[in-house]
């Protein structure tokens, strides 16, 4: 079972520097030692299907006292998933909730005692996916107190790593990966010259909105390209002014957030060479914010960082 270890001011924030001290005896070795494989009996069921279709019931009976307390809560804004369960037909359920991800890399870390003998203590890591809508959330571990009765759970308490970062899967507006992965498409259909040619007015229009804003403006004596292009036809004309220059050496050099999700901020290098008069510039850097809605580019905005250089290439 996994998620990930909460904010310092929660209750379910991971203990710092708590870890208890148990006194170690035979007898205490030996009760936590069946308390350890009660837990890591409940690990193999659930890791191997068994909460879940035919034979469910009898397993969580199994495992589970009937008034178990699992105890998965945390702030989340997009989903009520992470709560308190009592009993073991809400453990179902929560092993239910849990079948909305793939965690490919779930780790048991460290099993080790707890205050009592009865107690467990388990760390574990995992990159959970979404399968409802593909997002991938970045490594988490967590830290997880089990306790055991008899040779069954009667209680679970999580102590999440970062519930805002696991929440934010479960967010249906836009995030930054899906917004940068609408930014790279748009460089990719440019770098690769789909934007031009037959064919191209699809691309802009699946490109960007309809009422897309680009401001590419600088103070410029010597062109006239240097504006903003309001709307999918003008920003095709951007483009095509573009094609005045050649860029031999272009690269995206970084990808980062911005002030909200919706914004991507890309840092270019070039060495641009003005194809009519042959003229070649030194190796420049400007910073791109595109702002993405839906699928498509709703704005952007070039803060260049040589413009008198750029000018030149045109005298």
């Amino acid at each position: 079972m996994s998620t990930t270890i909460q904010k310092r001011d929660s209750e379910n924030t991971m203990p710092v520097n708590a870890e208890p001290v148990l006194k170690k005896t035979k007898s205490t070795e030996a009760n936590f030692e069946s308390s350890k494989a009660t837990v890591l009996r409940m690990f193999d069921d659930w890791g191997n299907g068994r909460m879940c279709g035919e034979g469910r019931d009898a397993v969580l009976a199994a495992d589970f006292a009937a008034d178990c307390i699992l105890d998965v809560s945390a702030a989340m804004k997009n989903t009520d998933g992470y709560k308190i369960y009592n009993g073991t037909a809400e453990c179902g359920k929560l092993f239910d909730f849990l079948t909305a991800f793939d965690f490919p890399d779930f780790q048991v870390l460290t099993v080790s005692p707890g205050a009592e003998p009865s107690k467990v203590l388990v760390q574990v890591s995992y990159t959970p996916t979404m399968k409802a809508n593909g997002k991938t959330g970045a490594l988490m571990s967590d830290l997880q107190e089990w306790t055991v009765a008899g040779d069954k759970i009667s209680a679970g308490k999580v102590y999440w790593g970062a519930p805002d970062a696991i929440d934010a899967l479960f967010a249906t507006g836009a995030t930054f990966e899906s917004s940068k992965a609408t930014v790279l498409r748009i460089f990719d259909d440019w770098g690769n010259g789909r934007m031009c040619g037959e064919g191209r007015d699809a691309v802009l229009a699946a490109d960007f909105a309809a009422d897309c804003i680009l401001d590419a403006s600088a103070a410029m004596k010597n062109t006239d390209g240097y504006k903003i292009y309001n709307g999918t036809a003008e920003c095709g004309k951007w483009i095509d002014f573009l094609t005045a220059f050649d860029f031999p050496d272009f690269q995206v050099l970084t990808v980062s957030p911005g002030a909200e999700p919706s914004k991507v901020l890309v840092q270019v290098s070039y060495t641009p060479t003005v194809k009519a008069n042959g003229k070649t510039g030194a190796l420049m850097s400007d910073l791109q914010e595109w702002t993405v809605a839906g699928d498509k580019i709703s704005a952007g905005k070039v803060y260049w960082g040589a413009p008198d250089a750029i000018d030149a290439l045109f005298v």
